[in-house]
């Protein structure tokens, strides 16, 4: 990274005089936009409900069920194909025309995924695929959805709150779906991920503006003149 060099200068975000302050225009910005408020909250249901299932409940439901660790082994590897296949699908054929409605097709996808895991464990290879190809087409879409849409002048503070988002969340939900699973069963834990991720999904679906929004939407900036600058500035440098 250190070697990488633009070929264009990118201006930095103006300041509005001081970390906080500066904070908080993030936050303010990513919870006024409407698409951005839709994208930040069903990342944080996501993060909270999604992602500690394999890590987190699996092996629970592993010793519960008696699966031998190589048995184990193999749902973990069904879980990363299926993101996998849906990743390299997107390398080859490109990202839908609308990264919102992907992202929450994904999403219930993932929750079918986790509703059989818990009532049929059975069947759990797959169930763990269908959780990988949610899994997978949530995070092929869901990043270009909020990078696309918020502001140039925004772009490293919407990224970095998307990522406080998911931690946050994932390290609160870790001790809540852990604790939950030692009081009742690893598979009640599953279905209450199943059930959570099911409404995130319905959710993110019924935000008309983050379903509908196209893969070429782009906000104004809010330092219109620094954008200009660049645009020209990166015009000049490809001529």
């Amino acid at each position: 990274m250190i070697a990488v060099r633009p070929a264009f200068d990118v201006p930095p975000a103006q300041s509005n005089g001081g970390f906080l302050r500066d904070a908080m225009d993030g936050i303010g910005t990513g919870m006024k936009d409407p698409v951005l408020r839709a994208a930040l909250l069903v990342t944080g249901g996501v993060a909270g409900f999604l992602l500690p299932v394999i890590p987190l409940l699996l092996p629970l439901l592993a010793r519960q069920e008696h699966w031998s660790a190589g048995w184990t082994g193999v749902i973990f590897g069904a879980q990363s194909l299926g993101l996998l296949g849906v990743i390299l699908l997107v390398i080859v054929r490109g990202s839908f025309s609308r990264p919102g409605l992907a992202a929450g097709v994904g999403v219930l996808v993932a929750a079918g995924g986790l509703g059989l895991l818990g009532l049929a464990p059975g069947v759990a290879v797959l169930a763990a695929i269908l959780v990988g190809v949610g899994s997978g087409l949530f995070a092929s879409h869901i990043g270009p959805l909020v990078l696309m849409s918020a502001p140039h002048s925004h772009l490293a503070r919407m990224q970095a709150l998307l990522t406080l988002v998911q931690s946050v969340a994932l390290l609160a939900m870790n001790n809540v779906l852990g604790n939950l699973s030692g009081l009742t069963s690893p598979d009640t834990a599953l279905l209450t991920c199943g059930v959570a991720i099911a409404l995130t999904g319905c959710a993110a679906l019924a935000s008309r503006p983050c379903a509908r929004l196209p893969s070429r939407h782009r906000p104004p900036s809010r330092s219109g003149n620094r954008s200009r600058r660049a645009r020209r500035t990166r015009r000049e440098v490809l001529a």
